[in-house]
């Protein structure tokens, strides 16, 4: 298990250079675990945000690597820099000015062209079947 200080704070393990001072001295802890799936726990006054939803302060949090990460909708997680944070070496990210996040935006199924060829095929097979049992319809 590996877990990531996040905050303004030099001794996180990525810090965040936020002139403004939104982003919390120790704002949150991303953490690795050993089976592989990531977790954040937000520990700051002004949240944040997994996907443009405010996530419940000090409770641990279920994220993954596609997944926009917002600390007091300034900065924007950089998930290059997980892998090469270290203790030793903090990271150092600038607070980027953007819009601020609101509510979460629904993301648009992967999968769409293989779902609608499977509905055809189905179709397909569907008509096939009520050929070969000699059923007719009027229209």
């Amino acid at each position: 298990m590996k877990t990531y200080k996040i905050g303004r704070d030099t001794d996180n393990d990525i810090v965040i250079n936020d002139q403004d001072v939104r982003v919390s001295r120790y704002h949150a802890t991303l953490t690795i675990h050993d089976n592989g799936t990531i977790t954040i726990n937000d520990q700051s006054t002004n949240g944040t945000y997994v996907n443009g939803v405010k996530i419940k302060s000090q409770i641990e949090t279920a994220v993954s690597t596609s997944d926009s990460i917002v600390l007091a909708k300034t900065t924007q997680l950089d998930w290059n820099l997980i892998s090469t944070a270290t203790i030793l070496k903090p990271m150092y990210i600038a607070s980027e000015s953007q819009k601020p996040v609101y509510s979460a935006t629904p993301q648009k199924a992967k999968n769409t062209s293989i779902m609608q060829t499977i509905g055809w095929i189905l179709i397909v097979i569907g008509i096939i079947g009520i050929y070969r049992t000699g059923l007719s319809f009027t229209f």
